[in-house]
């Protein structure tokens, strides 16, 4: 049995909140630098900060795999 994961996204960008919140890491948490980064509005970026202070673990969950730590 195949379980769905659902995974928080930013609607019409094709980028999961993740990804948002991995750049702003990487740009020592500036979320303008991460906006320009991502070609994005700085209030999305922000939205997804937002997110993320709701659903901190389910989004750390995520970006572990992707930092090489699981």
């Amino acid at each position: 049995m195949v379980r769905a994961v659902a995974r928080a996204s930013l609607i019409g960008r094709g980028l999961d909140v993740w990804e948002v919140i991995a750049t702003v890491a990487d740009n020592d948490g500036s979320t303008a630098e991460a906006a320009a980064y991502l070609q994005i509005p700085p209030g999305l970026v922000e939205a997804a900060v937002s997110y993320y202070g709701e659903f901190r673990d389910e989004i750390d969950e995520e970006i572990a795999p992707q930092r090489g730590r699981v």
